[in-house]
């Protein structure tokens, strides 16, 4: 009788992870069908976004003959690609601005889903537009080191917008502390200009310019050097600088600071010799 029940136990738990798996795995081939769709290619080595799909299919184990089957049926002339991506937008309890995204082949079906569960929970479906505009796309690039030079990566990340660098191993902690600080909301904005020399902050309109002329800064440059200038003669370390800006401190965050400021400087052309280092201490604007 315990043999009986101890075989009807794993049978169970076999069957609950076996439904459990092929809802991810069916989840994980619609998003290749579209990658292969959006992306025109079957091909992993020509389609990043296929590339991504097969290795998020690989990393929840799923078998190498379903991602072939998959590949095998949405590609050529005859692969259909019936799913397509739709987003639905409304607010949630208490006005919070919520954003669906969705993945179907029944376009009418999922839109009545989205907004029973809208109702169910008190919220409210909205029209199109009605909240997407509050909300930034952002995406987390992974890549590995080999042999490039961890400064030279990191000051291209920075140049090229990047909010945030951070390098394996680190510690779970650090992650979402990091992440706490890109969502934390953003300081109530003051309507004043900032001037230093040629150098011009538009603080309502978050803008930078530098003899007349407006420049381009990430979101941290231009943080850092508005930190700097409502300062201005008073020297800041670099630990006061990554707590300000980024909202924590760990143990590599001097470097982080030094990448910024030189990119910073770059920017600025020659207006940026007005950000003085102070040797082993920090950084300062003015005198």
């Amino acid at each position: 009788m315990s043999g009986h029940s101890k075989w009807n136990n794993i049978a169970k738990r076999k069957g609950a992870n076996d439904a459990k798996k092929a809802k991810i795995f069916t989840k994980i081939g619609r998003e290749m069908a579209i990658a292969i769709k959006e992306g025109g290619s079957a091909n992993p080595d020509f389609n990043s976004r296929l590339r991504d799909c097969i290795a998020k299919a690989k990393a929840n184990n799923m078998p190498n003959d379903n991602i072939k089957r998959t590949l095998d049926k949405y590609s050529g002339a005859n692969g259909q690609v019936d799913y397509e991506a739709n987003n639905y937008e409304g607010y949630g309890v208490g006005g919070v601005a919520v954003v669906v995204e969705t993945l179907t082949d029944n376009k009418n079906r999922t839109v009545a889903d989205v907004r029973h569960l809208f109702d169910k929970y008190g919220a409210g479906l909205g029209a199109s537009g009605c909240v997407s505009w509050q909300f930034d796309k952002k995406g987390v690039i992974i890549m590995e080191k080999g042999d490039l030079d961890e400064d030279t990566v990191m000051m291209d990340a920075v140049d090229s917008g990047a909010d945030d660098y951070i390098t394996k191993p680190f510690g779970v902690m650090e992650l979402i502390s990091r992440v706490k600080a890109l969502l934390r909301r953003i300081d109530r904005v003051k309507k004043e200009d900032l001037n230093y020399g040629t150098i011009r902050i538009d603080v309502s309109r978050h803008t930078v310019q530098v003899d007349g002329n407006e420049v381009e800064l990430t979101y941290k440059e231009y943080e850092i050097l508005k930190y700097l200038m409502k300062n201005r003669g008073i020297v800041l370390t670099r630990d006061s600088l990554m707590e300000k800006i980024w909202g924590y401190d760990f143990e590599h965050g001097n470097r982080t600071v030094d990448v910024h400021i030189q990119s910073l400087r770059k920017k600025l052309g020659t207006a940026g010799d007005a950000i003085k280092t102070i040797r082993n201490v920090g950084y300062k604007i003015g005198d």
